[in-house]
């Protein structure tokens, strides 16, 4: 009788476990403290057919300002909305699931002649999770008259802010 409670303890501790959020999910009080711009890529329709990438400064009535490359090299461009063809934008980076196609393979070996039916369904639906992209917006999915939400200045570029000494 004792062995059975300590299984029932142990089992709702351990449902209300995996009911607590992951420790990296910032608590209400902590939300909106980023003050960077999400990072964007953008391809160029017109002039050269370049790509810009970097962080999304503010996205005015007719361009895009773009905070590109690294601490010695950082300058700020602005892009006509006109000449932008296509853009990414990634707002969170993506976390590594890769190593679970494998693990979570093997599992199925206790499934015994299932097996065969089994680990292809779960090969599959592993690498759909694995590979997905739930941090990233493209221009079929964020129109860019709402890609202002993403930027360091949603409201535009406050006055007196000189973008050239943005860090």
């Amino acid at each position: 009788m004792k062995t059975k409670w300590v299984i029932l303890v142990l089992l709702l501790s351990f449902i209300v476990s995996v009911c607590a959020p992951p420790r990296y999910v910032p608590k209400p009080s902590q939300i909106g403290l980023n003050y960077r711009g999400a990072y964007i890529i953008i391809q160029r329709s017109k002039s050269d057919g370049r790509t810009v990438n970097g962080e999304l400064i503010a996205v005015e009535p007719k361009e895009i300002i773009v905070l590109t490359g690294n601490e010695p090299n950082r300058r700020v461009v602005a892009i006509s909305i006109d000449h932008v063809k296509k853009y990414k934008l990634k707002y969170a980076a993506s976390t590594k699931f890769d190593w679970a196609i494998p693990v979570f393979s093997l599992f199925t070996i206790s499934h015994g002649w299932y097996l065969f039916l089994t680990m292809p369904i779960n090969i599959a639906t592993t690498s759909l999770i694995a590979g997905s992209s739930r941090f990233n917006y493209r221009e079929k999915d964020l129109p860019i008259d709402r890609l202002h939400m993403f930027a360091r200045f949603p409201q535009g570029i406050p006055d007196g802010v000189d973008v050239n000494s943005l860090q």
